[in-house]
């Protein structure tokens, strides 16, 4: 839906039309991965695309009310970064990879998204310090800082400084959420160069007691939820 327009204003669009549109298209790439379209509009496969549709047009619902605000250029979707760098104490290589759900520019400001379905709060993205990152429970502020700090170490022309990045909660009708921290100096959620800077210390600081620690890595019990 939103390819066509990367590089241009975010368009005004019929939310009914598009929700359709994409609707169909979730359902023909499930087809093509072995899915028959009659096994997809009954029972409880029905329910979850019902429940698809109604967060589909209320995300198109927001966007479009957004576009007509006007001051944002769509820049691109669904983005593979990928960042290949040595770390500077212990030499060794790294690689990151991801994927970008939505880049854009709103009002002047270089803005990063990720689209969630799942439990989002402003606690989430509300940092208190970079230890904090590591903790366990502010994944979320990991997960947009880290795209961030991708995007800037790219092979990409980076916009001026500053950026925000946040998320979009999908089944909420005020889905933004933008990345904050009262003690990191950007408690307006305005991401600095100075700021991408020392959270790369951070990460290969972390990085490197990983790695010289001799505890085994241990995938965490999954929820139940």
């Amino acid at each position: 839906l939103y390819t066509p327009y990367k590089g241009k204003s975010l368009p005004l669009f019929d939310v009914d039309a598009w929700t359709e549109e994409g609707l169909e298209a979730g359902i023909k790439s499930l087809e093509e991965s072995g899915y028959s379209r009659s096994s997809l509009e009954q029972g409880r496969n029905l329910l979850t695309l019902e429940i698809c549709r109604t967060m589909f047009r209320q995300f198109l619902t927001y966007d479009l009310l957004r576009a007509k605000k006007g001051g944002i250029i769509l820049h691109n979707v669904e983005e593979n970064l990928e960042v290949k760098t040595t770390h500077p104490a212990l030499g060794i290589p790294l690689n990151f990879r991801g994927k970008v759900d939505r880049i854009e520019t709103v009002q002047g400001t270089f803005t990063i998204w990720d689209y969630k379905t799942g439990s989002l709060t402003d606690a989430d993205l509300a940092l208190s310090s970079w230890p904090s990152l590591w903790s366990g429970s502010k994944g979320k502020s990991l997960q947009v800082l880290l795209y961030a700090w991708m995007y800037y170490r790219s092979e990409h022309q980076n916009p001026p400084f500053p950026w925000r990045a946040g998320m979009y909660k999908l089944q909420s009708s005020d889905p933004e959420i933008i990345l904050k921290s009262n003690k990191l100096n950007f408690k307006d959620g305005l991401i600095t160069e100075q700021i991408l800077l020392e959270f790369e210390a951070e990460l290969m600081g972390q990085l490197a007691d990983i790695l010289a620690s001799d505890e085994p890595f241990m995938e965490p019990a999954k929820a139940n939820y």
